[in-house]
């Protein structure tokens, strides 16, 4: 059965390789009976007498379209900007056919042009796609990483949009660069038609440099994030956790204390891949501490009052909680479109109404993947036995610790150990 071919047009515009195909790829090109791209890869080769297959939003029924011809041997032919393997078509094909049906032809990225655009080596480079996705947690995740960015985005992205997604999680001081359609002479030198700059000190984008424009065919956008120096860097100077109540802000003192907040982060046991609830988040302490622990996952921290959302916005911000997304419900509702979580903190929401507390504990337990753990704060007898209840009732195996901290605080010329309210850790994993 003919094998696949991959080609990886880099950032040489179309209309050149129809026109001047490198050496070895020009007998592939004729030989091929099917090709397949994008309407700005295929244009160059209309009069081509193979069979043409043009990548949609559906890439399913492209492959699918592939598969009849393979079944029927026709050589084909696939034509993708940049390098295939980067956020491209070839992934999907390669998943789809395996690795012996499909040969692959690299080229230069968007990623690498925009560096010898900039001058600069990509090697410990991040790098996210935002074309074509409503999902930004992959940008949360590469800004915690700590260096620099490069995001692929479309033409509804641009640097205002990534410049807020920064600025109110708290990941400020970058420097973004903007580079549009790049491309590649002939000669191989790397340029875009357009590049805009914003500095942490610029109130608007700055044009920096404009080349040619470049020639018919497709124009890969990229943002390049570039990070300030490692000690000014948001939230770098807090620890993984244990951050000092005293730096949260919050309401008349309601906050999950810190050294509870460890107990309950040891009842947890987060990994950092893990999709967290942390229901009525109050501050957010909970919230911004786990979002440290999980850098490669994410929390969702639910809370219904106004007052303790913009509390919990302010945390987010000031510690730099990039992927701490914050909802606004009341519990047991707006839980529902929110992803399965592998880990539920329920600091709040259980001394309600009986059929409520009952109603939030069926709901995420139904919710929580297998495996999973839950664990929940109760500081009242009747949320302690109700939580116990409904959990047994459901098969779950109850871990139930009692938390007595104290305080050490001056008294006269000693000192004294002041109590805080003891605190019930009860905690349950649902089976695999």
């Amino acid at each position: 059965m003919p094998r696949i071919h991959i080609l990886s047009l880099g950032l040489t515009p179309p209309q050149h390789w129809a026109d001047h195909p490198p050496h070895g790829v020009a007998n592939m090109l004729a030989s091929a009976q099917v090709l397949v791209g994008g309407k700005a890869q295929l244009a160059p080769f209309a009069d081509h007498p193979a069979q043409k297959i043009t990548v949609s939003k559906s890439v399913p029924d492209v492959l699918k379209q592939m598969a009849v011809f393979q079944q029927r041997g026709l050589t084909q032919v696939v034509l993708c900007s940049g390098d295939a393997l980067f956020f491209g078509l070839g992934a999907s094909v390669l998943a789809w056919f395996g690795r012996t049906a499909v040969s692959v032809l690299p080229g230069v990225s968007s990623l690498q042009g925009a560096a010898a655009l900039l001058g600069q080596p990509w090697q410990e480079w991040q790098a996210v796609s935002l074309h074509g996705r409503e999902n930004w947690l992959p940008l949360a995740h590469a800004v915690l990483a700590g260096g620099p960015v490069a995001v692929l985005v479309d033409a509804r992205t641009g640097l205002a949009e990534v410049n807020e997604f920064l600025q109110e999680r708290g990941a400020a001081g970058y420097t973004l660069h903007q580079m549009e359609a790049l491309h590649t002479t002939l000669e191989g030198r790397v340029q875009a038609e357009h590049v805009l700059r914003l500095a942490p000190e610029d109130s608007k984008p700055q044009e920096s440099w404009q080349e040619v424009p470049c020639a018919r065919g497709a124009k890969p956008r990229v943002i390049v994030l570039e990070p300030p120096a490692l000690h000014s860097r948001a939230g770098q100077q807090y620890p993984l956790f244990g951050i000092d109540d005293a730096l949260f802000a919050k309401e008349k003192g309601l906050i999950t204390k810190s050294v509870i907040r460890a107990a309950g982060f040891a009842a947890l046991r987060l990994s950092p891949h893990h999709t967290m609830w942390d229901l009525g988040g109050g501050s957010g302490a909970m919230a911004v501490e786990a979002s440290r622990l999980v850098r490669q996952g994410c929390v969702y921290s639910v809370e219904r009052h106004e007052s303790r959302l913009a509390l919990m916005r302010e945390n987010r911000k000031r510690f730099a909680a990039v992927n701490m997304e914050i909802v606004q419900a009341i519990l047991p509702l707006g839980l529902e479109g929110l992803p399965a979580p592998h880990r539920v903190f329920i600091g709040g929401g259980l001394g309600g109404a009986e059929n409520d507390a009952t109603q939030l504990l069926h709901g995420v337990w139904e919710a929580l993947a297998p495996g999973g753990w839950l664990v929940a704060h109760c500081v009242l007898l009747s949320s302690l036995e109700r939580c116990r209840k409904v959990l047994a009732s459901l098969g779950a195996s109850v871990e139930i610790t009692c938390m007595q901290v104290s305080h050490a605080e001056p008294l006269g010329t000693d000192v004294r150990l002041a109590p805080l309210p003891p605190v019930f850790l009860v905690a349950a994993q649902k089976a695999e």
